[in-house]
């Protein structure tokens, strides 16, 4: 063999050294189009990473949506149950079941429910002159209803007591008149305030005890007619007169 030169060898050396390097990359270099024409291949594979990344952003997306929601936050709808009070929501854990405020002079209402979490109360004040409810409105006084009675357990019926001043005072449908005119003197004066005065008509007249028919400071209330009374004017059953003898007549507890 002819003999080569230093620079000889180290030439053959280098492109023995060139070839093999080319040929341990080669298959990285043609794996990427190891498909149909390499460029198409290698778009494949770009496109399936983009994917996997937009399918992960979007489960991420609907997971926080989720969860923005069943808090209720977010602009999320009012989540009731979640044991506070969300936009929309009149309670949420502690709702109530009944409005009853005690009072007899309202009308209490439960509207909504607490499993929509928008349950409320209302307690409106009675203003209907009704008898029974057990409720004396402002003004009912002299409207006939019976809860408005000046002697309270008097009976179911009711009249004004002749003073011409609204009172009411209640009886019962046997009561006599006897009965009712010391109801309706007890209305104005008050329960066992009241006593027949003696000294004229017979001692059929109801006024204040300790009292005569001449005192100045007792009104009447006669039980019986005095057609022949020894003063005018003539007075009829259930008339109610002023203080004094001979008072005039101011009212009826009848009517």
């Amino acid at each position: 063999m002819p003999s080569r030169s230093l620079a000889s060898w180290l030439a053959f050396a280098f492109v023995v050294t060139a070839a093999g390097c080319s040929l341990i990359n080669a298959p990285d270099e043609i794996r990427p189009g190891e498909g149909e024409g390499g460029a198409g291949g290698d778009a494949g594979g770009w496109n399936g990473s983009a994917s996997s990344s937009s399918a992960s952003s979007s489960s991420s997306s609907a997971s926080s949506s989720a969860s923005s929601s069943s808090s209720g936050g977010g602009g999320g709808m009012p989540t009731c149950g979640n044991g506070q009070m969300d936009p929309g929501e009149t309670c949420d854990g502690n709702c109530p079941t009944s409005c009853d405020d005690g009072q007899v002079c309202t009308t209490d209402t439960l509207s909504g429910s607490a499993g929509e979490c928008n349950a409320a109360c209302s307690n409106a004040p009675v203003s209907a002159c009704v008898s029974g409810d057990g409720c004396c409105p402002a003004g009912c006084g002299g409207q006939g209803d019976g809860d408005c009675c000046a002697n309270p357990g008097g009976g179911p019926l009711t009249a004004e007591n002749g003073t011409g001043k609204g009172v009411i005072y209640c009886y019962s449908p046997g009561d006599s008149v006897e009965t009712r005119a010391l109801k309706a003197c007890e209305s104005h004066f008050g329960v066992g305030q009241c006593c027949i005065i003696t000294g004229g008509y017979d001692g059929m007249q109801y006024g204040q005890c300790g009292k005569d028919g001449a005192d100045a400071s007792t009104v009447h209330w006669h039980w019986a007619s005095h057609p022949t009374g020894h003063c005018d004017p003539v007075y009829a059953m259930g008339d109610v007169l002023s203080p004094g003898w001979c008072g005039s007549i101011i009212g009826n507890f009848l009517d």
